[in-house]
């Protein structure tokens, strides 16, 4: 389908490819162009390659996710991006163990859910 200019670009990042898929469609439902990275190692070149307005990454439950965002944190061209964490659980940091700043949605999730936080996080109107 055809991509407006003006679409916001959302980097979907998840080794399930019919998560990934559904993540993906569910975006562009709401008019945003969505990109997919199917390794966490893969994150940090689709960040340079396509710059994203935001980031959709789904956790596993090792923790995966929250490595790759600590890392994008530490790097001064992707540190501002707003990423959401897909997890299984809320997360609860612990005395020693801080959390990188990142929005969370609980799996199962709603489309419209979905599609409410990542408009919120690139400062549009949720369609």
């Amino acid at each position: 389908s055809p991509v407006a200019a003006d679409d916001p670009l959302v980097l979907v990042v998840s080794p399930n490819t019919a998560l990934q898929r559904l993540i993906r469609l569910g975006l562009q439902r709401a008019g945003f162009t969505a990109v997919a990275a199917y390794r966490y190692e893969d994150t940090p070149e689709a960040l340079d390659e396509h710059h994203p307005s935001a980031l959709v990454i789904d956790d596993d439950r090792l923790g995966s996710a929250w490595e790759v965002v600590r890392a994008l944190r530490r790097r001064p061209t992707h540190a501002h991006v707003p990423v959401l964490v897909l997890v299984d659980e809320q997360p609860k940091p612990g005395l020693f163990r801080r959390l990188p700043r990142a929005e969370t949605l609980l799996k199962p999730f709603h489309e419209l859910r979905l599609q409410e936080l990542v408009s919120r996080m690139v400062g549009r109107k949720a369609t």
